[in-house]
């Protein structure tokens, strides 16, 4: 993550590219949900930053006043967009810092048919 600006307060969150509607797909016929509303069980993405997730500082940055988002699910209707990474006031500015480790699990439904499944993802910073 990069802050170029004289900004203090900002916000990096991971949202499935297609919205609510996005699914994993092979490419062909074959999807899964990332967000099943009807249960964990037919399909959902959890994001762990809180857990896994490392923060490293450039070179005369700091991680002071730098919050790892909690580890949340992705539920169609209810969530569709989770925080990974914050700052607030005392974060420093014109910095830059690396997040890595980010955990993430996926719940397949039992019955999916072997592939190699995509979902895009995008990062928003605001």
């Amino acid at each position: 993550m990069s802050n170029p600006t004289s900004t203090v307060a900002w916000t990096v969150s991971i949202a499935a590219t297609g919205g609510d509607s996005a699914v994993w797909t092979d490419g062909g016929t074959n999807t899964y949900p990332y967000n099943s509303a009807t249960g964990a069980d037919n399909g959902r993405l959890t994001v762990d930053a809180a857990t896994s997730g490392v923060i490293t500082p450039a070179s005369g940055c700091s991680a002071t006043s730098l919050s790892k988002g909690a580890s949340a699910t992705f539920v169609s209707g209810t969530l569709s967009s989770i925080t990974i990474l914050s700052a607030t006031t005392g974060a420093d500015t014109y910095c830059y810092w690396d997040l890595t480790s980010v955990g993430l699990t996926q719940r397949i439904p039992a019955s999916q048919v072997p592939a190699s499944y995509s979902l895009g993802m995008t990062l928003s910073v605001m």
